[in-house]
């Protein structure tokens, strides 16, 4: 993916740039009593592996889901840009999102100063994977791509690039008049510095169908498990 035109995701991006700034205490992934984490089939990644992963409360509510992977994945990876699709776990069924997609970029993508350097995109999609992988830049994708979506459904300082289309992701990351991913971009140097952080999202006035939907991210990492963990968290009735 290291030719398409990138696209700020709320404050998702800090991760890139700032590894250095955002040291903080590692959280445990453990599950506290009275919720139950669901994974799915996990993918080799590098020299390890990575899957995805939803928490629910004694009462089947969603609280985070996310990404997980292991400490050998961040070894051995492609010289090349490399993506690893998974599917969410069946009790997703209650957000709006519908599968995952990690996006390796080890020599990083445009813009080059803000991006250029090796990191994953880690891309929640609210669409089902043949809808993504129906994306082929033909004419009638582009004309798809150049809708924007209601105001009200973008949040705050989103903002969209000239020339932002890549096949299999849209205008990067609208399509068809409506925001298909959210999108944590994390560099491989902070995953391996085992350090953590929590930033809140910023959020749209409005929502374009019901769902639980995420009102922070967080990047952790467990060293009982030694695993890394990319959350969406505070889920919420929209």
């Amino acid at each position: 993916m290291s030719r398409r035109a990138s696209w700020t995701l709320v404050t998702l991006a800090v991760a890139v740039g700032a590894a250095s700034m955002l040291l903080a205490t590692a959280r445990a992934a453990r599950t506290p009593a009275g919720q139950k984490t669901y994974l799915s089939k996990p993918l080799p990644l590098g020299k390890g592996r990575i899957w995805t992963w939803i928490t629910l409360d004694r009462t089947g509510k969603p609280l985070a889901l996310g990404a997980a992977l292991t400490e050998a994945a961040l070894s051995g990876l492609p010289e090349g840009d490399a993506e690893y699709p998974l599917p969410l776990p069946a009790q997703a069924a209650a957000t709006p999102f519908k599968h995952f997609l990690a996006n390796w970029n080890p020599h990083g993508h445009i813009p080059w100063e803000i991006y250029g350097v090796p990191h994953f995109d880690f891309h929640f999609y609210v669409i089902p994977p043949k809808d993504r992988i129906a994306m082929i830049a033909s004419q009638r994708d582009l004309d798809k791509a150049a809708k924007q979506p209601p105001a009200e459904y973008v949040a705050p300082d989103y903002l969209q690039v000239p020339d932002g289309y890549w096949p299999q992701m849209g205008m990067h990351c609208f399509f068809d008049g409506r925001m298909i991913f959210e999108e944590p971009m994390i560099t491989l140097a902070f995953l391996r510095s085992n350090a953590a952080v929590t930033r809140p999202i910023k959020l749209p006035a409005a929502y374009p169908e019901p769902g639980y939907y995420p009102t922070r991210y967080t990047v952790g990492y467990d060293p009982s498990r030694r695993q890394h963990t990319i959350a969406l968290e505070g889920l919420t009735l929209r």
